[in-house]
């Protein structure tokens, strides 16, 4: 079966959709992106190209919804999963919150800045494609 955006949005938008209507999150948790996709002020855009991830990534990552990270008045993260959360490349309060494109060239090299665990983007160290992307991470 090909990959469909539309499909994977859908898929994910139904699972805090049904987190929602089950009194597990709250609905004004979940940051949903305008019709149009996260902006590139929104969405740490050149911080995922210097990471080296494709803009077919890119692209899915533009129409995702988002839950906040606990330094954003959040009491604590929710699981979506057990034992997982959510992972957000949103700027504003994402896991990529702060970090610098500049930061971020040779992630996954030996030796080379900080890495894909560091910063709470992939379960371990590694180079990984550029297709790839996590969208949630294990709490341990």
């Amino acid at each position: 079966m090909p990959y469909d955006r539309a499909t994977v949005v859908a898929c994910l938008t139904r699972h805090f959709d049904i987190l929602i209507r089950t009194a597990y999150l709250p609905a004004s948790s979940v940051r949903r992106p305008p019709p149009t996709g996260w902006s590139d002020a929104d969405l740490a855009v050149d911080v995922l190209r210097a990471l080296g991830r494709s803009e077919m990534v890119i692209d899915l990552l533009r129409y995702l919804p988002y839950l906040p990270r606990p330094d954003e008045g959040v009491e604590s993260k929710w699981e979506v999963w057990p034992e997982t959360e959510a992972i957000s490349y949103l700027r504003d309060g994402g896991n990529l919150g702060g970090v610098v494109a500049e930061e971020c060239r040779g992630v996954g090299k030996v030796g080379m800045g900080m890495g894909w665990v560091e910063m709470g983007l992939m379960p371990k160290e590694g180079e990984w494609r550029e297709g790839m992307v996590s969208l949630s991470g294990g709490r341990h």
